[in-house]
């Protein structure tokens, strides 16, 4: 992979009645990431008059300069796997890849993906992923060889 052009990788996002602190962290994970050429598509499932789609409007508005967020409020409560599906419309990336609103990415783990995938010629693949809980306590690892 050229380290001057980097493929454009799209990150999709659902929310739906989360919190705050973890919304926070998933999204600073995101920005935190040593691969820079990303796009962050934030899928609001939020339904249109609830408190939770309210709370999740102010929240974005704290990233409001944040360019490499697109944010899309969707106008019913879709569910997860329809909320991705309408992310994935939306994302514009060489590459698509999942976050769930309350996980976190390490911030090497888009390059090393790409990395991997480019140098080996390969259009998909699944990375092995720390479980850990509420208090940051590891649990296991699920690996996906």
């Amino acid at each position: 992979m050229s380290d001057t052009i980097e493929a454009r990788v799209s990150i999709v996002m659902p929310t739906y009645k989360r919190d705050d602190v973890y919304l926070g962290r998933a999204l600073r994970s995101l920005l935190d990431q040593t691969y820079h050429n990303i796009e962050i598509v934030v899928v609001d499932d939020n339904p249109v008059d609830s408190e939770a789609r309210q709370k999740t409007q102010r929240y974005r508005a704290s990233f409001a300069n944040e360019p490499r967020i697109l944010y899309h409020r969707n106008e019913v409560n879709v569910g997860g796997a329809l909320a991705r599906n309408v992310g994935i419309e939306l994302a514009t990336g060489a590459y698509i890849t999942f976050l769930d609103d309350d996980d976190v990415y390490r911030p090497e783990k888009i390059r090393r993906q790409v990395e991997f995938m480019e140098e080996e010629g390969l259009e998909m693949c699944f990375a092995d992923l720390d479980l850990v809980n509420p208090d940051g306590v590891f649990l296991y690892k699920r690996e996906h060889p």
